[in-house]
């Protein structure tokens, strides 16, 4: 009698187990990955508040892993539909947003001709990335606000290069730290553009 009384309680709580699992694993989930997500926001904010903004200054930077995907585009509508899809393409992969480094590809020839309205591919740097943005001397500047203030900050990168003599080599990126997945609030969203040069070699290629 006792050990069909333990065997209905267990078997009750198998049942039990079988049927709250499925809805509790995928909530542990969702709460480490806002947790991530938080944690990585705020340390992202944190970095920003560092830099140096409207300072145009020269970066030697690493090669850095990147997801991306080369499509181009003009409109934010068409750049929010490639970073979905970008971190569609692997659950861990969402954890990056947040984590800084979500960016654009500016078409160089677009901007030199001072436009800068055409972007060629979008990216996420993160350590498993299967593409690497190229290592070498970087000219950077950093704003705040909307980033359509690129259209004014990329000509003063050009010119920069042109007055001290460094050969522009592309690429142009466009680094989002903070924007509409950190903040709502345009104002406290920062972007840095990084334009690749040759220091002494004065001219493009």
């Amino acid at each position: 009698m006792d050990m069909d009384i333990f065997e209905t309680g267990h078997t009750r709580l198998r049942r039990t187990l079988r049927n709250i699992l499925p809805v509790i694993i995928p909530a542990v989930l969702c709460l480490i990955f806002y947790l991530g997500i938080s944690c990585a926001g705020r340390e992202t904010i944190s970095r920003a508040r560092m830099l140096p903004l409207g300072t145009i200054t020269l970066k030697e930077m690493p090669s850095r892993p990147c997801h991306r995907i080369m499509q181009s585009y003009e409109t934010d509508e068409e750049m929010d539909i490639l970073i979905k899809q970008l971190v569609s393409f692997g659950p861990d992969r969402q954890y990056i947003i947040g984590n800084n480094q979500m960016g654009s590809f500016v078409n160089l020839s677009d901007a030199l001709d001072g436009r800068c309205q055409q972007y060629d591919a979008v990216f996420i740097l993160h350590p498993d990335g299967e593409h690497h943005i190229e290592a070498g001397s970087y000219l950077s500047v950093c704003y705040c606000g909307s980033f359509r203030q690129t259209r004014t900050y990329v000509p003063q990168l050009l010119q920069y290069a042109r007055d001290n003599g460094m050969a522009i080599r592309g690429p142009l990126l466009e680094l989002l730290w903070i924007d509409i997945h950190t903040t709502k609030h345009v104002e406290e969203q920062v972007t840095e553009l990084q334009l690749k040069v040759e220091v002494g070699q004065a001219g493009i290629s």
